[in-house]
């Protein structure tokens, strides 16, 4: 007899041959995926009040104290050094800035992601994009707010395209720390993180070219600059603050030997600094930063991590490609979604000691089981207990 006979209806077993299968990971369209994770990512952050305030608070009182602290010295030719000592130290605030946030927030969110990822509900490469994109109004605020602070307040040349062009600068260079932030807090566990970042971020200080000229270093770190991204922040806003055509500093005393900016730049070792190409570096480096982790992310099927609390991460699919995880995911379809003779033959587990009830819950239309008095055996009870009537 063929279970057929037994229940009447449409066969619909041909679906699950579709080479297509509906359990796929973002199985919405990207636009859908990337207005929903857009939406959640904004709402998360306007939502985390402590947070956001916290790093608006930050930045307006380290704004505020470096400030005061270099007040007026911008067009001073006595200051010079300590001009460029600022505009340095603003480098760095806006880096652990941006970094740091970054850093302690991916990781809270990792079991998150990994559950929704693997329920397939969006796909990895969606929710960093949308968490980058919705991330950087939020970053550009920050950065300008504290520019506007810092700019003014050391008395830097009053011109608002040497404003505008030194923001945008600065604005790139914490987008570049905060996609480092993210690859850092995404790599390995909170705690780890809370170190790393900070160590990574210690040999761009050194070679960014301020403390030691390029010329000056030995000669086999000579290469080392070239791939510190903060090398190229430091160099663009060196060459827009003391550009070429501007005039002579203020000079109080008899004889400044740095009166002339240009002066002042070979002493730096950067007179060939141009604004332009070291954002152009600035901005590749910031993009390809963030397509590198994104792609490490996704090519690993989820993050490199090894402590999160996720039973999928434990059964180690965070290490494998995501090709691997999807036939996975499409067998184990496979196996719950089986055809009805393969229903009827082999019901789960916890229906096992009752196939009437698992055929009852598959096939609504069938007749309903009847089901006996339930037995009850307490710790206390005998090993074969009486029925109860309840």
């Amino acid at each position: 007899m063929n279970i057929s006979d037994l229940f009447p209806g449409e066969d619909v077993s041909w679906q699950l041959d579709r080479e297509k299968d509906e359990f796929q990971p973002g199985s919405g369209s990207y636009f859908k995926q990337l207005r929903i994770l857009s939406r959640r990512a904004f709402l998360l952050i306007i939502r985390d009040k402590i947070l956001l305030w916290t790093r608006l608070g930050a930045h307006v009182f380290i704004g505020i104290v470096l400030g005061l602290m270099f007040q007026g010295i911008g067009n001073n030719a006595e200051r010079a050094y300590n001009n460029a000592a600022c505009l340095y130290f603003n480098h760095v605030v806006l880096i652990f800035a941006a970094m740091m946030a970054t850093v302690l927030t991916i990781p809270m969110e990792l079991p998150v992601i990994v559950r929704e990822h693997m329920n397939c509900w969006y796909s990895v490469k969606m929710y960093f994009l949308t968490q980058t994109l919705i991330d950087v109004p939020f970053q550009v605020f920050f950065t300008i707010i504290y520019q506007c602070i810092t700019y003014f307040l050391t008395g830097q040349p009053p011109v608002f395209e040497s404003f505008a062009l030194v923001s945008l600068l600065a604005i790139v260079l914490s987008i570049a720390a905060q996609s480092v932030g993210v690859a850092v807090g995404a790599s390995i566990d909170p705690q780890t993180a809370v170190f790393i970042g900070p160590i990574l971020t210690v040999p761009m200080l050194l070679f960014c070219g301020f403390l030691i000229s390029i010329k000056n270093m030995p000669t086999y770190m000579q290469w080392i600059p070239y791939i510190t991204y903060l090398k190229y922040a430091y160099e663009g806003t060196m060459a827009i603050i003391y550009q070429k055509g501007r005039g002579d500093l203020d000079c109080e005393q008899p004889y400044c030997h740095f009166k002339s900016p240009e002066v002042f730049m070979e002493e730096l070792d950067l007179t060939e600094a141009v604004y332009w190409p070291n954002l152009a570096i600035l901005t590749l480096f910031a993009v390809s930063m963030d397509m590198g982790h994104a792609f490490g992310i996704v090519f690993f099927g989820g993050v490199f991590t090894t402590e999160i609390n996720s039973r999928d991460f434990r059964r180690g699919y965070a290490f494998r490609p995501r090709q691997d995880v999807e036939v996975e995911h499409r067998s184990w379809r496979m196996d719950k979604v089986a055809t009805r003779e393969d229903r009827t033959q082999a019901p789960p587990k916890n229906f096992q000691l009752c196939p009437a009830v698992w055929r009852a819950l598959q096939f609504p239309g069938a007749k309903r089981p009847q089901l006996g008095p339930r037995t009850f055996t307490s710790p206390a009870a005998p090993e074969h207990a009486e029925p109860c009537d309840r």
